[in-house]
C-alpha cells in the first residue's frame, strides 16, 4: 500500500480563478465555477478510487471544504509529515485572456529525480489518453514552483485544461472529464507503483485500520494482547486482524443506551434490520436498503 498526497489549489473563494462567466451555460452556479471547485472534484474522485480500489492511504493537502487557504509549504508539509510515496497538485490552467488556447501540462521541477519525471510523464500520457485534450507544445515542462521543490518526495503539478479556453472550458466543467482526469492519475500510479486492485471492501477496511491507529485506547488494548515488547508492525498486523473486533467493543460500549436499543428493537419489529452483527459496519447496499425500508415502512412508537 502506498500513501498519495492530494493537493487541490487554491480554494473556492479565491478572485480570479474561475471560469469566465461568458463561458458557462447560462444559469450555471457561481461556485461551481470556481478553479478550486473543479481541482477539488478530480482531487476527490482520485482519493475515491484510490482508497476503495487499490486500498491506498490519501492525505489531502489543501482544505477539503474549501473555505481556507494554506499556504504552499504548508500543503508541502502535509505531504512531507504523511511520508507520503509522491504528492500531486492539481490545477487548471488559464491564458491572458479568453481564446483558443488548450491542453493538459504536466509539471515537475528543474532537475527532478527520476521518479518525477516518471511520474510526470506517465500522469500526462494517461490523461490524454481519456480526455483526448492535447495542445500544448510543450506538455512537459519544469518549473520550481513551491509545492514541487519544497516537497521530499517525487512530485508534479498537473494543469487540466484551460478554463477561459474557449473548447476547453465546455470539458472542464463536465463530471465525465473530471472523472477520466482522475482515472489517468490512478492508472499512472498502478503503473508505476504497481497497485493491485484489493478484494471486496478492502480498502475501506485498511482506512478504518488507519483511524484506529492513531487510537491510543484501542494501541494500548493491543499491546496488552501481544507478549513482550511489540514492534509497530506487529501492533499493526493485529490492529488489521481484529479490525471488526475492535470496531463492535468502540460501538457497542459507546452507543447501546437503554434508549438506543429500544430504538433498535422496533427498528428490527418494523422490518428495517434483521437483528444480527448490530455492532459491524454497514456496507453501502445495506444502509441503502435500511434507509429504504424506513421511507416505505417507519417503526411503529
Amino acid at each position: 500500500m502506498i500513501t498519495v498526497a492530494l493537493n487541490a489549489s487554491h480554494y473556492l473563494h479565491q478572485s480570479g480563478k474561475r471560469i469566465p462567466t461568458s463561458l458557462l451555460p447560462a444559469g450555471y452556479p457561481e461556485l461551481q465555477a470556481s478553479e478550486w471547485f473543479f481541482n477539488n472534484r478530480i482531487a476527490r474522485y482520485t482519493q475515491e478510487i484510490l482508497v476503495q480500489d487499490y486500498g491506498c492511504k490519501v492525505v489531502r493537502c489543501d482544505d477539503v471544504t474549501g473555505e481556507t487557504s494554506p499556504t504552499l509549504s504548508a500543503r508541502a508539509a502535509r505531504a512531507n509529515d504523511a511520508k507520503a510515496d509522491c504528492f500531486i497538485t492539481i490545477d487548471h490552467n488559464a491564458g491572458t485572456s479568453i481564446g483558443n488556447q488548450t491542453g493538459i501540462e504536466i509539471f515537475a521541477k528543474k532537475q527532478a529525480d527520476v521518479k518525477s519525471i516518471q511520474l510526470q510523464k506517465t500522469v500526462y500520457e494517461e490523461t490524454v489518453k481519456l480526455t483526448g485534450l492535447i495542445g500544448r507544445s510543450n506538455p512537459l515542462p519544469f518549473e520550481n514552483w513551491a509545492v514541487l521543490t519544497l516537497a521530499k518526495m517525487p512530485a508534479i503539478l498537473c494543469e487540466f485544461g484551460f478554463m477561459n479556453g474557449t473548447k476547453d472550458s465546455k470539458i472542464i466543467i463536465t463530471n465525465e472529464f473530471a472523472l477520466n482526469c482522475a482515472l489517468g492519475i490512478v492508472n499512472a500510479l498502478v503503473k508505476i507503483y504497481g497497485l493491485k486492485k484489493i478484494e471486496n471492501n478492502e480498502g475501506e477496511i485498511m482506512q478504518i485500520v488507519d483511524e484506529l491507529k492513531n487510537r491510543n485506547n484501542v494501541v494500548n488494548a493491543v499491546k496488552s494482547r501481544l507478549a513482550g515488547s511489540p514492534s509497530q508492525a506487529e501492533i499493526d498486523t493485529a490492529i488489521k486482524n481484529n479490525v471488526l473486533e475492535i470496531l463492535e467493543y468502540l460501538i457497542v460500549n459507546k452507543t447501546t443506551s437503554a434508549q438506543v436499543m429500544k430504538e433498535y428493537e422496533l427498528a428490527k419489529q418494523a422490518g428495517i434490520t434483521d437483528g444480527t452483527n448490530y455492532g459491524m459496519p454497514a456496507t453501502r447496499l445495506q444502509v441503502a436498503l435500511m434507509a429504504y425500508r424506513t421511507m416505505f415502512k417507519p417503526p411503529q412508537p
